[in-house]
């Protein structure tokens, strides 16, 4: 009884445990991220998370001396890490403990059985067909192709869901074409308008609370330099990006998908069965 009571207070911690992280969990992916992009020719990445500033790419300005409220926060990060790290190695020595315990138990009440001998059977020759092949076997060709075709809508639409968790704060891109002469910068110029202008209209369309009449955000201009060399781009895009929103309509997309395949089998089956 008593190993019993206390199984049951480590399940019962190990789930107010894990209930804690989920909530820790969801309410990271309910702050927003912060990204900063610069071009201007050399390429600047910045991460803002809360009070977090991660610089990937280009050079880091001069380091500030921490405030107080940042010593403290820091304080209070290696605080809880030592705790939860704590807490973990005390759940791994109870677990090892009570596998022991049971182990043990096992050994004084149940006897183990003879094994009885199996005579040898001839090993089956496996093949390997791979998705297509388990899928053509089960659906036919065509119900095959029709999996990849699901597969491309459900990434397309997912997509075109996942740019509403991005919300635009401040846009410019100013580009000048030029090339060998007059006749190829006109050349490269409608090429790259007939490829660049569609991209950012399905990009700023699908993003969250764009306004075409911004300023901080319709400043786009790319024009043909007759009298330069090569491409010049100056890039400037500041982006919040909610995480909650983007992985929960991906996960919605997902589900969606599974759930269509699913049915999709279970009326294989049915039909194979009746037939």
């Amino acid at each position: 009884m008593i190993v019993l009571r206390m199984i049951g207070l480590l399940l019962k911690l190990i789930g107010w445990l894990l209930l804690i992280i989920l909530l820790v969990l969801l309410m990271a992916l309910c702050i927003p991220v912060h990204l900063h992009v610069k071009y201007e020719p050399e390429v600047t990445l910045q991460i803002r998370y809360f009070f977090l500033k991660i610089y990937l790419l280009g050079e880091k300005p001069p380091k500030k001396p921490p405030g107080w409220f940042r010593r403290a926060m820091a304080a209070v990060g290696k605080f809880l890490l030592t705790v939860l790290h704590a807490v973990f190695s005390g759940i791994a020595a109870v677990f090892r403990w009570v596998k022991k315990g049971l182990l043990w138990l096992k050994s004084r009440i149940v006897k183990p059985k003879p094994k009885k001998k199996k005579p040898p059977q001839p090993a089956k020759p496996q093949k390997n067909q791979g998705l297509f092949g388990s899928l053509k076997e089960q659906r036919g060709f065509f119900g095959a192709l029709q999996f990849f075709a699901d597969a491309g809508r459900m990434l397309g639409g997912a997509a075109a869901r996942i740019y509403r968790g991005v919300r635009i704060d401040r846009l410019v891109l100013h580009a000048a074409i030029s090339g060998k002469d007059a006749a190829d910068t006109a050349i490269q110029y409608g090429r790259i308008c007939a490829v660049a202008f569609p991209a950012l209209s399905y990009l700023l369309g699908s993003t969250r609370g764009y306004d075409p009449t911004s300023p901080r955000a319709s400043d786009i201009e790319i024009t043909p330099d007759f009298a330069g060399e090569g491409i010049r781009i100056y890039f400037i895009g500041e982006f919040t990006v909610f995480p909650l929103l983007m992985v929960g309509h991906l996960l919605w997309a997902v589900i969606r998908f599974a759930v269509a395949q699913i049915r999709i089998t279970s009326k294989m089956k049915t039909r194979t069965a009746e037939s």
